[in-house]
């Protein structure tokens, strides 16, 4: 994880589920989860963004200059990533949830409330498709 160095005109929120993993196989492999994610996180975004762990098994990305109008392209890669590609020890799959916020769309004080809002609709849109 890298330290940021201003203020970024897009955020990325991800989050994922680790405690479930904790309660059911133990704090070893919920750890060893949040490493895999972290590292897929941190590889998708490479030189182009800034990640950061905000506590337990969430993570914030931040891209500023021309890489910010790519944002597709990273929601690409992170879906390769992370959607049912990732598996780690006893074969149990990485499933993550993640938003998207640009300054274009909200004042900057608001992007993380913005990407956050979105990585739970999503979660919901994935628990609704899981039934």
């Amino acid at each position: 994880m890298r330290k940021g160095d201003g203020a970024p005109p897009r955020c990325k929120r991800r989050g994922f589920r680790a405690c479930i993993h904790y309660d059911t196989y133990g704090h070893a492999v919920g750890d060893q989860l949040i490493r895999a994610a972290a590292g897929q996180i941190q590889e998708a975004f490479g030189e182009d963004g800034t990640v950061y762990r905000m506590g337990g098994d969430e993570f914030l990305a931040m891209v500023t200059g021309k890489a910010a109008a790519e944002m597709d392209r990273f929601d690409r890669i992170l879906q390769k990533r992370l959607e049912g590609s990732l598996t780690i020890e006893h074969g149990i799959p990485v499933r993550a949830a993640w938003g998207a916020a640009s300054t274009k769309e909200a004042p900057a004080a608001e992007l993380f409330r913005l990407a956050d809002r979105r990585m739970y609709e999503k979660k919901r849109q994935m628990k609704q498709d899981a039934t």
